[in-house]
């Protein structure tokens, strides 16, 4: 992980997310910065922020790499294409990734030594926003690693305070503030939605998905599904 700030911030604004999102799904994906959809309660105003090279300039010189900065990025081979993408927009912006592909049991204990420069990964769907900023931006948080041992004292006294206000609309205020702050460092970052679809013949019964998309789940999916 990129212990600079202003670097991991040059890689943010490096990043054409509409590009990316039609080169990967055709564009039937969405660009989003967030796990949540626009009408969800948990839904944060701040929109993705968009590719400036310019910036990137700056900001990698601010960094002390004006003339660019060579990385390693590892990636499982099912999100090898995002990869490729990822590192093509990557060295227009003077930030040369060499790629690795690896098995997801050999990243993870990499990944918990913090023994990498970036890695491209996909993320679930929380029903709490606890659970994804607990998990993830906390500096105990169990996927931690995935922001790269990202420890913001603030951050983790917001954390705490979200667990336990009742007040739901006070709650949203500091998963708000947190949002906030993530978004400026960066300790990690989302580029976009991929389509979730699902197809079945007329004499499939019983057959659903999480909102996620999971095919099997506690008390549905395919394990009670049926054919007529």
């Amino acid at each position: 992980p990129f212990n600079n700030a202003k670097l991991r911030q040059a890689v943010n604004f490096a990043l054409d997310r509409e590009e990316l999102m039609l080169a990967i799904t055709w564009g039937f994906g969405a660009v989003k910065n967030q796990i949540w959809p626009e009408k969800s309660f948990w839904f944060m105003g701040n929109p993705p922020v968009k590719q400036d090279l310019a910036k990137v300039k700056r900001l990698l010189s601010e960094a002390g790499y004006p003339n660019g900065i060579d990385v390693k990025l590892e990636v499982k081979p099912g999100f090898l294409p995002v990869a490729e993408v990822v590192q093509n927009q990557l060295k227009k912006a003077n930030i040369r990734a060499e790629l690795g592909v690896i098995d997801w049991a050999s990243l993870k204990p990499k990944m918990k030594d913090y023994n990498y420069n970036m890695v491209v990964s996909g993320a679930g769907w929380y029903s709490d926003p606890d659970a994804r900023y607990g998990r993830f931006y906390a500096s105990d948080g169990p996927a931690n690693y995935f922001a790269g041992g990202y420890a913001n004292s603030q951050v983790d006294d917001l954390i705490a305070r979200g667990r336990i206000e009742v007040n739901q609309t006070k709650r949203k205020d500091i998963y708000q503030e947190i949002f906030n702050i993530v978004e400026e460092e960066v300790p990690h970052l989302m580029l976009f939605h991929l389509p979730m679809t699902h197809a079945y013949r007329k004499n499939v019964k019983g057959f659903s998905v999480t909102r996620q998309g999971d095919l099997a789940y506690s008390g549905g999916g395919l394990p009670h599904t049926w054919k007529d």
